[in-house]
């Protein structure tokens, strides 16, 4: 029984800012891990930290998002709480870090720790619009259901009004 975590060094994301393709298409690689979700989070967390080399600031940062780029707020979770309550065996994860202003809004975009010419980074961040996309549209939609709900209650209303004043 295990997950799949799919990352890169910290250290290797961190400097694949200041490089161009080629160069990180050569030099920084996805890597995986495999984790066993059986086991509290807190030590799940350790784990993960501890294999990324994370500093002890970074380890309460770091979040996990799946494939279809839901974000799953680990740091929130007891450290007691068992992994499978929320981890799925065979699923590939990605380690998420916190925007520049330190919060994880869920309207931004997750940036996973991935070589960023990478296909699994090309792939998730596909994946990521077409959810942003389709939850714009569902709220768009329920805002002109609900929209239209008053109006349908505010006639009813306006008719029952002009009803009892003709009698």
């Amino acid at each position: 029984m295990y997950f799949i975590l799919k990352y890169m060094d910290y250290e290797q994301h961190k400097c694949q800012e200041f490089m161009d393709e080629d160069d990180c298409n050569t030099e920084f690689e996805n890597k995986t891990l495999l984790i066993n979700p059986d086991c509290p989070i807190g030590i799940i967390r350790d784990y993960i930290a501890t294999n990324l080399q994370f500093s002890e600031e970074e380890t309460g940062r770091f979040d996990l998002s799946t494939e279809k780029a839901i974000l799953l707020n680990i740091q929130r979770k007891p450290p007691t709480e068992c992994g499978l309550e929320f981890l799925i065996n065979m699923e590939t994860y990605y380690i998420i870090l916190p925007s520049e202003n330190g919060q994880q809004d869920s309207s931004k975009l997750l940036i996973p720790l991935l070589n960023r010419f990478s296909k699994e980074y090309l792939e998730f961040m596909a994946q990521q619009r077409r959810r942003s996309s389709s939850i714009k549209i569902k709220r768009k939609s329920s805002n002109k259901t609900s929209n239209s709900s008053v109006s349908s209650a505010q006639s009813l209303l306006d008719g029952k009004t002009s009803s009892k004043s003709e009698k």
